[in-house]
């Protein structure tokens, strides 16, 4: 009976725990449908190019993530706002978004966030200088199972960094590994584009090292490319590398080459690009072309600079008013977890005293048990003395009878 008490007692807890873990599963999807529905909103946003609000969409799914539930969710919105802070130039902060990552990149069998992870980690350190960890994370990169697009823009990420460790022999040797893999691709329309931008940065390896035929080989092959309709990608940076080029060799080539890129930068309606062609057309300009430009470009740095600083502003208002709903949700939180814990003190007394119970009982059914079998025991002691002592007085009257007989038969005779 205690051995059966104990049994359906250990069932009962089992099955309390079980329906335990059942309410936290239930809850961690339930929070997946929000979760997903928020970063869908992000991208959104994202897609717009509306980086504070996509920022905070982000960050609103990461709080109600459980990383080790939701770890996909959780990587994949901490990679894209470290992204945004890359675009912004906002290193730091991008860097912070990528390490929180780090942790959590063991947990997720496909590859592809633990490249994208990476590769944005490496990224900021190139763009700070610090090449040693850049290089790192971008052969991290590489060494992931990916995808062959994933691989060469890794091998470009890599070549990159010794372009800017000055190290072009080594970049020139990558550069080419590149060049003549997509150029053996079978899908070779798919990859005119990366062809291209290959070719131009290593012509600008061959124009630093001072191999100046390679470096126009190089140029204009990619110029080549580019000038096709679907291939026009990087166009004005193929137009921006001439002008340089023929600075000092062709003056007429270098002011033709640097109009074409102001031109070409002026339709993609990009500040930066215009502000990078202007800069060309300056080095190749004169009297008053020269003025006109050097103020146009004076202004449109100012214009950009104030611009900036009203996004950062607003920005920083934006951070605030997150730190501030932050803290609230927090404090939301604490208390929430305050009840819970209430909550599971007050099961867990109750487990006490159905265990304690539990005990009771069964000390109680052994002791009744006991004394029955004790009282039994005695009952039947004392029925056997009782019938010793009758069969003894019962022998002691029948000999006490013929003695007497035997008496009175003596006298007799």
């Amino acid at each position: 009976i205690f051995l059966t008490i104990l049994t359906v007692g250990a069932i009962f807890l089992l099955q309390f725990q079980r329906n335990k873990n059942a309410i936290i599963q239930q809850k961690a999807k339930d929070n997946s449908i929000e979760i997903k529905r928020l970063i869908d909103k992000a991208d959104l946003y994202f897609d717009d190019d509306n980086r504070e609000l996509a920022i905070l969409t982000y960050n609103k799914a990461i709080k109600l993530c459980d990383p080790e539930i939701n770890t996909t969710d959780y990587v994949y919105a901490l990679y894209c706002i470290a992204d945004l802070h890359y675009s912004s130039s906002d290193y730091i902060s991008s860097e912070i978004a990528a390490t929180k990552a780090l942790p959590y990149l063991k947990l997720i069998k496909n590859p592809r966030y633990s490249w994208l992870i990476y590769n944005v980690q490496g990224q900021n350190y190139l763009s700070t200088y610090d090449f040693t960890n850049a290089e790192l994370y971008f052969k991290k990169a590489l060494r992931l199972k990916t995808s062959l697009w994933r691989k060469r823009v890794a091998l470009n990420n890599i070549a990159a960094t010794y372009k800017n460790k000055n190290e072009y022999d080594k970049a020139i040797e990558i550069y080419q590994i590149l060049a003549s893999n997509v150029h053996a691709s079978k899908h070779k329309h798919l990859d005119d584009s990366n062809y291209a931008f290959v070719l131009d940065n290593m012509g600008y390896c061959y124009y630093q090292k001072g191999n100046y035929d390679e470096a126009l080989k190089c140029y204009y092959k990619a110029l080549e490319i580019r000038l096709q309709p679907q291939s026009s990608e990087g166009l004005v940076n193929s137009y921006r590398h001439l002008s340089t080029y023929f600075q000092k060799r062709d003056p007429r080539l270098a002011k033709k080459y640097a109009a074409e890129a102001l031109k070409t930068a002026e339709k993609m309606k990009s500040a930066t690009e215009i502000i990078l062609s202007l800069y060309v057309v300056i080095e190749s300009s004169e009297g008053n072309e020269l003025k006109k430009q050097t103020e146009r470009y004076i202004h449109l740095t100012d214009s950009i600079a104030k611009a900036g600083k009203m996004s950062k502003n607003q920005f920083s208002t934006m951070r605030y008013e997150s730190k501030v709903d932050k803290e609230q949700n927090l404090q939301l939180k604490a208390e929430k977890i305050e009840n819970e814990l209430q909550l599971e003190r007050h099961k867990n007394r109750n487990i006490i005293s159905y265990i304690i119970i539990i005990f009771i009982i069964g000390f109680f059914i052994i002791l009744l048990f006991y004394l029955s079998l004790k009282g039994k025991k005695k009952k039947k002691k004392l029925y056997l003395k009782v019938k010793k002592e009758f069969q003894e007085n019962y022998t002691m009257s029948l000999l006490f009878k013929y003695t007497m007989l035997c008496l009175l038969l003596k006298e007799t005779i």
